[in-house]
């Protein structure tokens, strides 16, 4: 099986992060992200939440918020490797934390 990556447009880095509510038995969250430039994901990971939310909805933003580093640090290095960035996409699919954080 080949690995094959792909950049559609280096000027777009685009993060797909989305987190799961009281998926643990402490009643936490969870929060999966990736980013990719086109075809294939460049980086990826996943990271338990710290503490417990009331809802799916702040689950989802302490999600973003657990990301925002690794965000910035990505599109940070690709600068630095000579590349122009000109937007950092981060997509969502829960409609209220999208209205609160976006």
């Amino acid at each position: 099986m080949k690995l094959i990556l792909e950049i559609d447009n280096t000027g777009v880095i685009h993060w797909l992060i989305d987190s799961s509510h009281q998926c643990h038995e402490d009643c936490k969250g969870q929060t999966s992200a990736g980013m990719t430039m086109g075809k294939g994901t460049i980086l990826s990971g996943s990271l338990g939440q710290k503490s417990n939310t009331k809802s799916s909805t702040e689950t989802e933003i302490i999600g973003v918020d657990q990301y925002l580093p690794t965000v910035l640090w990505s599109k940070y290095f690709i600068e630095e490797q000579g590349y122009t960035i000109e937007n950092t996409i981060i997509h969502q699919d829960n409609e209220s934390t999208i209205r609160l954080c976006f």
